[in-house]
């Protein structure tokens, strides 16, 4: 009977786990449609000075994407590029540095991110009509250190998102014992920085 039910939970989560990529997928195939319907919109109008900056868009898209495949992290990787497959309450901005290199702590950043992107869904509120929650996250090297930074403007209650990075802190203890996590609170904004040493910095 355990065995079964074993099964079954697998079975499901397997299933969770497909229709999440189907889901990124057809976000994906939507966004390219917008963009390319823009793109010959902007031609046919002769209005190449928008096209040009909608060509520019969509390249930065694309190396966005090409870097996060290459983190060499499936779960990290997964968690990036499947962000938009959901209805959230922020628009989501991605930036990897092109020399950035995740050297070490692939679990802990998987972790952090998973997190921090939940958390910042639990967190945010609807603003003042006419407004647009955001929520960026930046990759960078710092030495030899992994720095993770989020960054999030827009309406949120702020006792949550302490919640989830308290955490967060206490989560990441074991994965990586010599990352430090900060975190600032504003008005309509936040941050939170996740660092993680490399493997020689430990």
């Amino acid at each position: 009977m355990k065995h079964a039910e074993e099964q079954d939970r697998h079975s499901r989560l397997l299933d969770e786990h497909r229709q999440l990529w189907i889901d990124a997928f057809s976000h994906a195939r939507h966004d390219w449609l917008n963009d390319l319907q823009m793109i010959v919109g902007y031609m046919q109008l002769r209005k190449y000075d928008k096209l040009a900056a909608c060509v520019d868009m969509l390249k930065q898209r694309m190396t966005e994407e090409s870097r996060t495949s290459k983190l060499g992290s499936p779960g990290l990787v997964e968690a990036l590029l499947t962000v938009r497959a959901r209805a959230r309450s922020f628009a989501f901005r991605l930036a990897i540095d092109e020399r950035f290199q995740l050297r070490s702590g692939a679990d802990a950043a998987e972790l952090a991110v998973r997190s921090l992107i939940a958390g910042f869904e639990a967190a945010s509120e609807k603003g003042e009509r006419g407004t647009e929650n955001a929520l960026a996250c930046a990759f960078s090297n710092e030495q030899a250190d992994t720095a993770i930074v989020f960054t999030y403007q827009g309406a949120y209650s702020e006792g949550a998102l302490r919640l989830t990075v308290n955490e967060l802190k206490k989560q990441l203890r074991p994965l990586a014992p010599a990352s430090s996590l900060q975190a600032s609170f504003g008005a309509d904004e936040a941050s939170v920085t996740v660092r993680l040493p490399s493997a020689s910095g430990k």
